[in-house]
């Protein structure tokens, strides 16, 4: 059955006509832009459901075949593989990556693409749906907020709540700090938690292949360690969470050693605390 106008329609504009084309076209094919506002057509609404159809899926073929072209090209990680990659993970990356059109989301997609291929079960459904569900300026954004995150020895990603580390931060621009929007959308941690010197001596924390050790405070008795114990601050970080860390792995980023070397400088003004320059990693 063919679909037939509105009746008693209010007339059409012709720049809404030509824009709506454009993206019709790009998008859905150059049939189905020229079928929505003709009048009498040859072809059939089946004819145009095919047509429609054949464009959507090629041009999505094309990004899944960059994507698993792209991917092949990620160095493969200390973890290897001990099992089979899940049929119905893989058909939800499809069905999440087949739409990337930018190139940092099709960047994005392969590597979560590599890491589950090289180790199954790395990388979580829900991470796929979160990830699908990002706009790209907010991808965009979350590489630039990755690039200023530490990680402990785990691995695993934290920021630093401390005012001396927010304001550094803010010297490449306070746009970055979006904090309260990655935690709204669950890619950070609603949770602060801290770093305590007399309970966590000998804790390493690395930004990129540099790593600090906090080292042990020196034995203090009587009144100076009195006194030495009230100075103490506990440091406040904020990790990623579980979605925020795999993201955070996939998404290439930049790397600002002076941010982290005036983070770790100031860090070691504060009573209490002191990080050693261990032997960088490779």
């Amino acid at each position: 059955m063919e679909a037939e106008p509105p009746k008693d329609a209010v007339p059409l504009d012709q720049s809404m006509i030509a824009a709506i084309t454009a993206v019709l076209g790009e998008s859905l094919g150059q049939t189905m832009a020229d079928a929505v506002f003709a009048g009498e057509l040859e072809s059939s609404i089946a004819d145009r459901v095919v047509d429609r159809t054949a464009h959507v899926e090629c041009r999505r073929q094309s990004s899944m075949e960059s994507i698993f072209r792209s991917a092949a090209t990620v160095k493969p990680g200390d973890i290897q593989s001990t099992g089979h990659l899940d049929s119905g993970w893989l058909g939800l990356f499809v069905s999440g990556a087949q739409d990337a059109e930018s190139e940092l989301e099709r960047e994005v997609w392969s590597r979560i693409f590599a890491a589950e291929v090289q180790a199954p079960g790395t990388v979580a459904r829900r991470t796929l749906n979160s990830l699908r569900e990002l706009d790209v300026w907010e991808l965009e954004a979350f590489a630039g907020y990755v690039a200023f995150a530490f990680a402990f020895e785990s691995g695993w990603r934290f920021m630093f709540e401390e005012d001396i580390a927010r304001r550094e931060m803010w010297s490449y621009g306070r746009e970055i700090d979006i904090t309260q929007h990655w935690l709204d959308i669950g890619l950070l941690s609603p949770q602060v938690s801290t770093i305590e010197s007399l309970n966590l001596r000998g804790l390493c924390i690395g930004y990129r292949a540099k790593r600090w050790q906090l080292s042990a405070m020196q034995a203090t008795e009587g009144a100076a360690a009195v006194e030495l114990e009230s100075k103490i601050k506990a440091l406040k970080y904020r990790k990623f969470t579980a979605i925020g860390q795999q993201i955070a792995n996939a998404t290439p980023s930049k790397t600002f050693n002076g941010y982290a070397r005036n983070v770790v400088q100031a860090l070691n003004g504060l009573d209490g605390f002191r990080f050693d320059v261990l032997e960088e990693t490779a």
